[in-house]
């Protein structure tokens, strides 16, 4: 008996290939993005994968994708394995997901990265090794190996007492199939089933559950500092700039409390996001306080005081850098999506 993966096969060998060309623009991944449903689990999910946020329309949509199939593939496989009591059957069931399905499909992954997949292109500020299409891709194929490996490891759960094959953990699995240690930038982690939540995916993101909501302060949020102007001498449009803040929080920028908390690489990133918030007029040109003209130092003076970081020195970088500034805003959905203000 044998459930197939056939939307993985399609994308790591068919017609699905994310590196194919032509395969899609930008518009048609967004509009495809608002047409797919995001598939529910039916019994509950013991093995949670937390994954690097998808950041553009390509990757959301194979993001979306992967994860449906791996969701639907679960339902069925759970399904006919606690509708059948026989032991046959069962072993059957699960002989065939680990060796027949998941060793293959392991094999082929495996072999796609021996064209240059690093996970060092994850870092969507490396731009200068490769292209932002490359970026995309490996980030695809990343998420589709991690989200094999989660599926393995959930069926294998599921049949643990019914077993033909040696029992793998996590880092088995990466050092038997793909000669590596755990990567850094995912997890997989085992859920307590008492405390699963059947109705909602948990193959993307999980690692959000607990975080803290944001409430933005369309006000200023620390002490006042000498040399720095007030929030309302700068925000051209309060409510505009706050709903700019909370995707801040919500991409891992500042924390609830307004500090920076972003990875190796992020300080770039915010100096770049500092350029396009003057670029799209989120600030007043004239300081009605003051009476005078506000300039971009004043600006940048505020937002470090605000978020309690100093990128003065990126800013100035990346100031005679456009055309970088321009590829990282188009590769990040949320930028790219930013409206004028």
């Amino acid at each position: 008996m044998r459930i197939t993966l056939i939307k993985f096969r399609d994308i790591l060998s068919g017609n699905l290939k994310p590196w194919l060309d032509n395969i899609a623009t930008k518009e048609q991944f967004k509009l495809r993005n608002t047409e797919l449903p995001i598939i529910a689990p039916t019994q509950p999910i013991i093995y949670c994968l937390s994954f690097t946020k998808a950041y553009s329309p390509k990757t959301i949509y194979y993001s979306r994708l992967i994860t449906n199939a791996a969701t639907e593939y679960t339902n069925e496989v759970k399904s006919i394995f606690n509708e059948n009591d026989s032991v046959n059957i069962r072993t059957s069931l699960i002989y065939s997901a680990l060796r027949k399905e998941f060793t293959p499909l392991f094999g082929s992954i495996s072999e796609l990265f021996d064209e240059d997949y690093s996970s060092e292109y994850l870092d969507i500020m490396n731009l200068k090794k490769t292209t932002p299409a490359h970026k995309e891709n490996t980030f695809i194929l990343h998420f589709i190996k991690a989200t094999t490996i989660q599926l393995y490891l959930e069926i294998q759960e599921l049949g643990k007492d019914f077993l033909k094959t040696e029992y793998l953990e996590l880092k088995d699995l990466h050092f038997q199939f793909f000669n590596e240690s755990i990567p850094e930038f995912y997890s997989i982690t085992k859920q307590e089933l008492a405390n699963t939540i059947v109705s909602k995916p948990t193959f993307v993101e999980a690692q959000k559950t607990h975080k803290k909501t944001f409430v933005p302060i369309l006000d200023d949020i620390r002490t006042s500092k000498k040399g720095v102007a007030s929030f309302h001498d700068l925000v051209r449009n309060p409510r505009r700039f706050g709903s700019f803040e909370e995707k801040l929080f919500q991409n891992d920028f500042i924390n609830d409390e307004y500090s920076f908390c972003g990875k190796h690489g992020y300080k770039n990133q915010l100096a770049i996001i500092y350029h396009l918030l003057i670029e799209k007029n989120y600030f007043n040109k004239f300081n009605d306080t003051n009476k005078k003209l506000i300039s971009s130092k004043e600006i940048i003076k505020f937002l470090n005081h605000r978020y309690d970081i100093d990128v003065d020195k990126q800013f100035r970088l990346f100031k005679t850098k456009p055309e970088e500034r321009a590829k990282f805003t188009e590769s990040i959905y949320w930028l790219f999506q930013l409206p004028m203000c």
